[in-house]
């Protein structure tokens, strides 16, 4: 059960020496990326993580000039993920929707969204 600490027990029929292995629990993590479809390349998020071609964004994606240097945000409040737009000029978009500047909009699995004119795939997956 999420949360539960305590050991399951784990019989092994085959083994005749009727030893138990106890195997504790671990909650599955999320893991976040990024994928751009132009290219396939995929990035891997640990949040909050900015996008952008600028060095100092901690996702840099490089060989479009209309990215913004720190073009958006993805972040998580309280289990729930959001995108932002961070003032860039050739705005960002989810699912087809312009974003207005300095508004979190929620993020699902599987949404695609543009950084101007480059669209990517978010990707949720439980490990």
């Amino acid at each position: 059960f999420p949360g539960d600490d305590s050991p399951t027990t784990v019989y092994d029929e085959d083994d005749d020496d009727d030893a138990l292995t106890m195997v504790y629990g671990e909650e599955p993590r999320r893991v976040y990326s990024v994928t751009r479809v132009s290219t396939g390349d995929t990035y891997q998020l640990e949040l909050p993580a900015t996008l952008g071609r600028g060095s100092s964004a901690s996702v840099r994606i490089t060989g479009n000039g209309y990215i913004g240097r720190v073009h958006a945000r993805i972040s998580e409040e309280n289990g729930v993920l959001y995108i932002t737009d961070l003032g860039s000029a050739n705005h960002t978009y989810v699912n087809g929707s312009m974003l207005e500047k300095d508004a979190p909009t929620e993020l699902h699995d599987g949404d695609v969204f543009q950084l101007a004119k480059e669209e990517f795939t978010f990707l949720v997956e439980e490990v």
